[in-house]
């Protein structure tokens, strides 16, 4: 066995074993590294055709698997190495991380899953009060449009995020990935011209077996002064029928806190839900419940210029 870290790993090398596993690709040591500074820690242990690999960022003595995602964590095809690979880093720090499970103890924050094998199967088994929301989406003045244009998201995504009292991450992450990475894409819906809803997108595999190929809903957010017009029921609807056009039948509709408008919205689409269950991750990330709960509510007051200017800044602090 071979242990490579950091500047040892041959990236061609990390990427052949990591393969459709977008989340543990070596290119994101280098957008996360350059966009936020943070320093990256990725392990690899190699025995041949057998591996293990760990992509993380260091915290004080944590060191986060993929920090802004819940997909990622140890990758291997043989447990010996991977026992072997966390022993070794565990002697140099705390390895974090999250991985998906039941939902049977009112986990904190959720993933909603949809599985769709035939697209009118799928709408029939929606309520009745679904399919004509989605009916009355289609016949809206409105456009669907999947590109790779930043501007149709990030306006959009940063106003909901000041909505949410959360800082946004930096246009430059965004950007980053969507130069790095074909898999990533943003699907859109537009109404005279203008991106009223908007999804921010990767392909790879699914977080429960990483055997599925899926499409990955990781940011979404739309103007609310379009909810007449049933903006986001017309987003994730197209963009759901782009997928399974595309021959992806696996929609990761992204996360949410249980109980929150954003699950209530998402349990609509029949999804199968999943708790994400931390690892070493502190509680509320790197700051407690109460502390995080105060300051949403004097960012969500805060002007919106000035939440612009720093906010970005912030956003690494919130793994």
């Amino acid at each position: 066995m071979q242990l490579y870290l950091n500047n040892d790993i041959d990236s061609s090398m990390w990427n052949r074993f990591a393969g459709e596993n977008v989340f543990h690709r070596y290119e994101w040591r280098s957008i996360i590294e350059s966009t936020y500074r943070m320093k990256p820690f990725f392990a690899l242990a190699a025995d041949e055709n057998s591996f293990a690999l760990y992509p993380a960022f260091l915290r004080g003595t944590r060191c986060v698997s993929m920090p802004f995602t819940y997909i990622a964590g140890y990758l291997s095809n043989c447990p010996r190495l991977q026992q072997l690979l966390a022993k070794s880093i565990r002697e140099r720090y705390l390895d974090c991380y999250r991985t998906l499970g039941p939902t049977g103890n009112t986990p904190a924050k959720v993933t909603a899953i949809v599985e769709i094998s035939d697209l009118e199967s799928y709408v029939a088994g929606l309520s009745h009060n679904m399919r004509n929301q989605v009916k009355k989406s289609i016949t809206q003045d409105l456009e669907f449009r999947r590109s790779r244009n930043l501007d149709l998201f990030y306006s959009l995504y940063c106003r909901k995020m000041h909505e949410h009292g959360t800082p946004p991450h930096k246009r430059a992450f965004f950007h980053q990935i969507l130069d790095r990475f074909p898999e990533a894409e943003i699907f859109a819906a537009l109404h005279q011209g203008s991106s009223v809803a908007a999804m921010f997108c990767i392909r790879g595999l699914d977080a429960v077996e990483r055997k599925q190929p899926t499409l990955h809903i990781l940011w979404a957010a739309s103007d609310g002064r379009w909810d007449h017009l049933y903006v986001n029921y017309f987003n994730y609807w197209t963009t759901m029928q782009a997928a399974v056009e595309s021959g992806i039948h696996v929609i990761d509709l992204g996360t949410t806190r249980l109980e929150s408008t954003q699950h209530a919205f998402k349990r609509k689409w029949k999804p199968v839900f999943y708790a994400i269950q931390d690892h070493g991750i502190p509680t509320g990330d790197l700051i407690n419940r109460k502390s995080a709960q105060m300051l949403c509510a004097i960012w969500r007051r805060s002007p919106g210029w000035l939440v612009d200017a720093i906010g970005p800044q912030l956003r690494k602090y919130l793994i």
